[in-house]
Protein backbone atom coordinates (compact mmCIF):
# COMPACT_ATOMS: atom_id res chain seq x y z
CA UNK A 1 0.00 0.00 0.00
CA UNK A 2 2.78 2.37 0.92
CA UNK A 3 4.57 1.92 -2.42
CA UNK A 4 1.39 2.60 -4.34
CA UNK A 5 -0.27 5.32 -2.24
CA UNK A 6 2.50 6.81 0.01
CA UNK A 7 2.60 6.36 3.79
CA UNK A 8 0.03 9.01 4.85
CA UNK A 9 -2.59 7.76 2.40
CA UNK A 10 -1.92 4.10 3.24
CA UNK A 11 -2.19 4.85 6.95
CA UNK A 12 -5.51 6.67 6.43
CA UNK A 13 -6.85 3.77 4.37
CA UNK A 14 -5.83 1.23 7.04
CA UNK A 15 -7.36 3.31 9.81
CA UNK A 16 -10.60 3.74 7.88
CA UNK A 17 -10.88 0.00 7.21
CA UNK A 18 -10.12 -0.86 10.83
CA UNK A 19 -12.66 1.61 12.25
CA UNK A 20 -15.58 0.83 9.92
CA UNK A 21 -17.24 -2.49 10.83
CA UNK A 22 -18.48 -3.16 7.28
CA UNK A 23 -15.13 -2.40 5.68
CA UNK A 24 -13.33 -4.37 8.37
CA UNK A 25 -15.46 -7.43 7.66
CA UNK A 26 -15.05 -7.25 3.87
CA UNK A 27 -11.60 -5.74 3.36
CA UNK A 28 -9.41 -6.80 6.30
CA UNK A 29 -8.15 -10.25 7.12
CA UNK A 30 -5.52 -11.80 9.29
CA UNK A 31 -2.57 -13.40 7.54
CA UNK A 32 -3.45 -17.08 7.03
CA UNK A 33 -0.07 -18.29 8.31
CA UNK A 34 0.39 -15.70 11.05
CA UNK A 35 -3.07 -14.82 12.37
CA UNK A 36 -1.75 -13.79 15.79
CA UNK A 37 0.53 -11.06 14.35
CA UNK A 38 -1.29 -7.73 14.04
CA UNK A 39 1.44 -6.25 11.82
CA UNK A 40 0.77 -8.90 9.15
CA UNK A 41 -2.91 -8.08 8.74
CA UNK A 42 -3.94 -7.85 5.09
CA UNK A 43 -6.03 -5.05 3.59
CA UNK A 44 -7.92 -5.21 0.33
CA UNK A 45 -6.97 -2.28 -1.92
CA UNK A 46 -8.45 -1.45 -5.28
CA UNK A 47 -5.67 -0.31 -7.55
CA UNK A 48 -6.98 -0.57 -11.11
CA UNK A 49 -10.21 0.94 -12.34
CA UNK A 50 -10.26 -1.42 -15.30
CA UNK A 51 -12.86 -4.03 -16.09
CA UNK A 52 -12.09 -6.92 -18.35
CA UNK A 53 -14.47 -9.12 -20.26
CA UNK A 54 -13.73 -12.81 -20.46
CA UNK A 55 -15.30 -15.33 -22.69
CA UNK A 56 -15.60 -19.05 -22.21
CA UNK A 57 -16.04 -20.88 -25.49
CA UNK A 58 -17.49 -23.95 -23.79
CA UNK A 59 -20.31 -21.94 -22.25
CA UNK A 60 -20.95 -20.23 -25.58
CA UNK A 61 -21.19 -23.63 -27.28
CA UNK A 62 -23.70 -24.77 -24.65
CA UNK A 63 -25.86 -21.74 -25.36
CA UNK A 64 -25.63 -22.37 -29.10
CA UNK A 65 -26.59 -26.02 -28.58
CA UNK A 66 -29.56 -24.99 -26.44
CA UNK A 67 -30.62 -22.48 -29.10
CA UNK A 68 -30.48 -25.12 -31.82
CA UNK A 69 -32.45 -27.57 -29.65
CA UNK A 70 -35.02 -24.90 -28.90
CA UNK A 71 -35.43 -24.03 -32.57
CA UNK A 72 -35.67 -27.72 -33.54
CA UNK A 73 -38.34 -28.42 -30.92
CA UNK A 74 -40.31 -25.32 -31.92
CA UNK A 75 -40.25 -26.46 -35.56
CA UNK A 76 -41.74 -29.83 -34.61
CA UNK A 77 -44.53 -28.33 -32.55
CA UNK A 78 -46.51 -25.42 -33.96
CA UNK A 79 -48.32 -24.79 -30.65
CA UNK A 80 -45.17 -24.00 -28.72
CA UNK A 81 -43.73 -20.51 -28.70
CA UNK A 82 -40.13 -20.30 -29.86
CA UNK A 83 -37.62 -19.88 -27.07
CA UNK A 84 -36.01 -16.44 -26.78
CA UNK A 85 -32.61 -16.26 -28.40
CA UNK A 86 -29.77 -16.00 -25.98
CA UNK A 87 -27.35 -13.26 -26.70
CA UNK A 88 -23.71 -14.04 -26.30
CA UNK A 89 -21.22 -11.27 -25.61
CA UNK A 90 -18.97 -10.15 -28.43
CA UNK A 91 -15.79 -12.12 -28.83
CA UNK A 92 -12.70 -10.70 -27.23
CA UNK A 93 -9.47 -10.19 -29.10
CA UNK A 94 -7.90 -13.12 -27.28
CA UNK A 95 -10.72 -15.43 -28.31
CA UNK A 96 -10.46 -14.24 -31.91
CA UNK A 97 -6.73 -14.84 -31.86
CA UNK A 98 -7.23 -18.31 -30.39
CA UNK A 99 -9.77 -19.14 -33.09
CA UNK A 100 -7.40 -17.88 -35.79
CA UNK A 101 -4.56 -20.00 -34.38
CA UNK A 102 -6.77 -23.10 -34.38
CA UNK A 103 -7.78 -22.44 -37.97
CA UNK A 104 -4.16 -21.98 -39.04
CA UNK A 105 -3.15 -25.23 -37.31
CA UNK A 106 -5.99 -27.07 -39.02
CA UNK A 107 -4.98 -25.67 -42.42
CA UNK A 108 -1.34 -26.67 -41.87
CA UNK A 109 -2.39 -30.17 -40.86
CA UNK A 110 -4.60 -30.54 -43.93
CA UNK A 111 -1.81 -29.25 -46.16
CA UNK A 112 0.64 -31.72 -44.63
CA UNK A 113 -1.79 -34.62 -45.08
CA UNK A 114 -2.35 -33.62 -48.71
CA UNK A 115 1.41 -33.50 -49.31
CA UNK A 116 1.83 -36.96 -47.70
CA UNK A 117 -0.90 -38.38 -49.96
CA UNK A 118 0.82 -36.91 -53.02
CA UNK A 119 4.16 -38.43 -51.97
CA UNK A 120 2.52 -41.83 -51.44
CA UNK A 121 0.87 -41.64 -54.87
CA UNK A 122 4.22 -40.80 -56.50
CA UNK A 123 5.88 -43.77 -54.79
CA UNK A 124 3.19 -46.18 -56.03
Amino acid sequence: MVERFTEPVAAAMRENKLNDATLFEKEVRYHPELPHKEEFRQFLCLIEDEESEEKCEEVERLFEALDSQDSASSDSSADEKPAPKRQVKAKTKAADKDKKNKKEKKEKKEKKEKKNKQNEAELN
